[in-house]
């Protein structure tokens, strides 16, 4: 009998043993369990999530090397880990996530500094990586990085004033990673560099707003080595200042990825420089659609190969106020019920099913009668 409650006792223990363990959230701020981002991080295990609350975290302690699975979550008032002044001695970046599976959300990361002059807000260098809600401005690059096996998901964030000024850093610059989405977001006025920039194998750039403003920003969207790219339901502005006046640059660079398609639909995009190319292909067996788009001011809408179809060359008049970047449709557009179905490529459909909302936000593209051209569907009046 003795032998058989050892036993019992014994395969228990085995059971408790194989189980996870519970997660945990660890708190960082005044009056909470830890002051700064490294204590907490030493404390924490794969699951966790460590909670920031609002305040202003600097210093070398607030830089971390993320080697767990972890979520980083600032609760209430974005916390800003601010390192301004700082030259940040990993020579990478204020956060760099190099684990398996990573959230970070409701961030304000500004600051990042190197040696090297290309620091950035959050370093990419692990598997799978979800940046939302966050905010990235006067870093050296504000995301960067990236590993051939990488998944990137960035939403509902805002990047601006990133950049070095050599034309080397970027607000997003997005290393060769297998697949990146990129949607809700809203970037601007980065200082000589693009403002996305993108070597990913698939890249969904889905309903974002891309803005040069009164900034010296060169490509507005630069995918160097192609890919398979879906650009939809986008906001572009090229500013009077752009150090390029190319908007959507293709496959300029060698050595290029493995597979080459590009479909842009049914987005608005402006052009206030005095001349430009909305669009340039340098890969000459892309499969190209360029469909259901608005094109505002001068350039050349192709330069490469590719199909247009259905697009529209309209005024800013026909625009509720393009001058304040409103760039929703006026009753009277051509816009208005013009679009076709662009079907769907490899199986994902092309048609918009959302429209980006100011600021970093999105709401569900609701289509009255038939579908409009460009980013928007006209405003319906309110139900009486």
């Amino acid at each position: 009998m003795k032998n058989l409650f050892n036993f019992f006792c014994l395969s228990i223990a085995s059971v408790l043993c194989t189980l996870p363990l519970l997660a945990e959230v660890l708190t960082v701020g005044k009056d909470k369990t830890y002051a700064d981002l490294t204590s907490a991080y030493k404390a924490a295990n794969n699951g966790d999530t460590i909670e920031i609350y609002p305040g202003i975290y600097s210093g070398v302690e607030n830089t971390l090397t993320i080697n767990k699975n972890l979520i980083l979550r600032g609760v209430g008032k974005r916390p800003v880990l601010d390192m301004s002044g700082l030259t940040i001695p990993n020579n990478k970046g204020i956060l760099i996530a190099s684990s398996d599976d990573i959230t970070i959300e409701n961030l304000e990361i500004t600051g990042a500094h190197v040696k090297s002059d290309n620091g950035s807000g959050i370093r990419v260098q692990g598997a799978k990586l979800t940046i939302r809600n966050c905010v990235f401005h006067h870093n050296e690059d504000g995301i960067q990085g990236g590993l051939p096996k990488t998944e990137l998901l960035v939403e509902n964030c805002d990047f601006y004033e990133n950049g070095f000024g050599d034309g080397y850093t970027h607000n997003v610059y997005v290393g060769k990673i297998a697949k990146l989405t990129f949607r809700f977001n809203r970037s601007r006025r980065c200082k000589e560099g693009h403002l996305f920039k993108s070597r990913a194998q698939e890249n969904y750039i889905l309903y974002n707003f891309f803005a040069t403003e009164d900034a010296t920003s060169s490509y507005e969207i630069n995918l160097p080595q192609g890919g398979v790219a879906y650009i939809i339901g986008n906001l572009i502005q090229q500013g009077t200042l752009s150090k390029n006046d190319v908007i959507i640059a293709y496959a300029e660079e060698k050595p290029r990825n493995d597979a080459h398609a590009l479909y842009i639909i049914n987005n608005t995009i402006v052009n206030d420089h005095k001349k430009g190319v909305f669009v340039r292909v340098r890969e000459p067996s892309a499969e190209c659609l360029i469909m259901n788009n608005i094109f505002v001011g001068p350039g050349k809408l192709l330069d490469g190969a590719g199909t247009l179809e259905n697009n529209l060359n309209l005024s800013a008049s026909d625009l509720v106020n393009a001058t304040a970047f409103n760039y929703h449709l006026t009753p009277l557009s051509s816009a208005v019920d013009g679009a076709k179905d662009p079907g769907n490529a490899s199986g994902f459909s092309l048609i918009p099913t959302h429209e980006y909302v100011d600021p970093c936000s999105g709401k569900a593209r609701h289509i009255v009668g038939k579908l409009d051209v460009g980013a928007f569907e006209l405003a319906q009046p309110a139900a009486k």
